[in-house]
């Protein structure tokens, strides 16, 4: 059994140079069609959408290496990876992981997919993959005597699987995995908050609600009605859209998608809130493009608001709603549009105070970590 303590954590830009991708769109692949694996976000076929034209990425300056390599997606299927054995080209949706240590078989790039895949809980449709929070993350890695990763330990144990490299179980690293699991679930989220808690955008705001008012959604949103679509009817062969569900996890998003022909997808920025189902008044701000099932409607704002204002109304949209609605009896189907009401802090003049709003949620912990 290989000693599990001699393992060290690495942050993932000592091990993989991160390349990001370029928009590649499935017409492209149509009309160049080539060798070179042209990968996005998708978990199904391993991440290939189809082959492309070496020559035809070179000239438009796509993102493309030759050599064997690891993608991970940065949004949809977030922090899955793949590895291309022979080199690909990679879309807006996904990135090149590309060894710093060249050389390496395939046994090695399977080994490291493993590890990575540990990280893929961490992203979520609400927190992408972006090249400073991928670079940054910390995995936990086999050493030789110097201190260094050991590869050709990885390459050695992969190839001892009995010809299984192919379909490695998550287990596989046994008292190594355990190992970088405890690290993960303690070490680096130490890491994390010591880096980031407490860290705020704003002093600290005063919350009294005592003189807070009652407000209609209408008075400061569009309240649409959504596009009603059936996710078992969407197709998902190239996807590039968010497809916002009845879900109380991973920003409402419940699954991503291939953009619809004549149908223009909602814009970034809106707010979606489930209307019935167990997780009705699920309220979120969405920050990519998106299509909505049944029962959830779109809020586009009329006024003017950034997106920590968004962020403390989606709020107050899903407290009012576990207060004061119940799904199967009292949904928010026949109340959205008319009184529905939620109560906001307001200025002198008895107005909503969006500023406050947005100060109060910058000064919570953490809120360095919202993209504005």
């Amino acid at each position: 059994m290989y000693d599990s303590r001699k393992w060290k954590p690495f942050r993932v830009d000592q091990i993989f140079r991160v390349l990001n991708g370029k928009g590649i769109t499935t017409q492209e692949i149509s009309e160049h069609q080539g060798e070179l694996a042209a990968v996005q976000s998708a978990e199904s076929n391993n991440g290939i959408m189809g082959y492309i034209d070496e020559e035809y990425c070179a000239k438009k300056n796509y993102t493309y290496v030759k050599e064997p390599c690891l993608t991970v997606a940065r949004t949809g299927s977030a922090g899955f990876v793949t590895f291309q054995e022979n080199g690909c080209c990679v879309g807006d949706s996904a990135k090149i992981l590309k060894l710093l240590k060249e050389g390496q078989d395939k046994e090695v790039y399977l080994f490291l997919r493993t590890i990575l895949m540990m990280n893929k809980y961490r992203y979520t449709f609400a927190r992408k993959v972006t090249e400073a929070n991928y670079s940054s993350e910390k995995i936990e890695l086999p050493v030789d005597k110097d201190g260094n990763p050991d590869y050709g330990f990885m390459s050695s144990y992969m190839k001892s699987l009995d010809g299984k490299a192919n379909d490695i179980p998550d287990y596989f690293l046994q008292e190594g995995y355990e190992k970088a699991c405890w690290y993960m679930d303690n070490i680096d989220q130490y890491d994390f908050e010591k880096r980031f808690a407490g860290k705020v955008k704003q002093t600290k705001v005063k919350l009294n609600t005592e003189t807070w008012k009652e407000f209609h959604l209408y008075d400061f949103f569009q309240i649409d009605a959504g596009n009603k679509f059936d996710k078992s009817k969407m197709t998902m062969g190239a996807p590039t859209i968010n497809f916002v569900g009845r879900s109380s996890e991973k920003n409402g998003v419940t699954a991503f998608v291939d953009e619809i022909e004549g149908v223009i997808p909602y814009k970034a920025g809106y707010l979606t809130v489930a209307l019935g189902g167990e997780y009705i008044g699920s309220c979120f701000v969405q920050d990519y493009p998106f299509y909505t099932s049944q029962n959830v409607n779109v809020l586009i704002p009329i006024v003017e608001m950034d997106v920590y204002t968004k962020l403390f109304i989606a709020h107050l949209i899903r407290y009012e709603s576990a207060c004061n609605y119940m799904a199967f009896a009292r949904e928010l189907n026949s109340h959205i549009k008319t009184d529905f009401v939620i109560k906001l802090p307001v200025t002198k003049k008895d107005k909503p105070d969006f500023s406050y709003m947005s100060k109060y949620i910058q000064s919570l912990s953490f809120s360095v970590n919202i993209a504005n």
